[in-house]
């Protein structure tokens, strides 16, 4: 019985340790890399290297676009710092209306959280309604 789950175990780490390699490289193969990382769920990893890297426009949006809303704080930290770098982060901000994330970027630079907000809601009385929340 533990047999299996030892050799699972270490599959996934070759698994792993091959796509990190695409990843803190962003090569050709990346997307694959990218993919599997998304599949197991490592997000900070995956966000870390990019800040680190700072990778060209077309990998940075094929991630954005296949990654789902972020939730921990950790995630949203790297998210904020690669808020300006990338317009496909605020796309992808707009899309999830992570209120965390909006009270971060609120703390950082209410003026960009203003015209986010007016992005995400349409309507200028929402947005006021929202910034006084992120205000309390």
């Amino acid at each position: 019985m533990f047999k299996n789950f030892e050799e699972k175990r270490i599959d996934r780490f070759k698994e792993f340790d091959e796509a990190r390699g695409y990843i803190e490289n962003f090569s050709s193969r990346s997307f694959l890399a990218i993919d599997y990382m998304i599949d197991h769920k490592e997000y900070y990893f995956l966000l870390k290297n990019v800040l680190k890297q700072l990778p060209k426009e077309e990998i940075v949006e094929y991630i954005f676009y296949n990654l789902p809303c972020l939730k921990r704080k950790e995630d949203l930290e790297i998210l904020l710092e690669l808020f300006d770098r990338y317009k496909i982060v605020k796309k992808y901000a707009i899309a999830c209306k992570n209120m965390d994330f909006l009270k971060m970027l609120y703390k950082k630079n209410k003026l960009k959280a203003k015209e986010l907000l007016r992005e995400i809601y349409l309507d200028e009385d929402l947005v006021k309604e929202v910034e006084r929340s992120l205000n309390g």
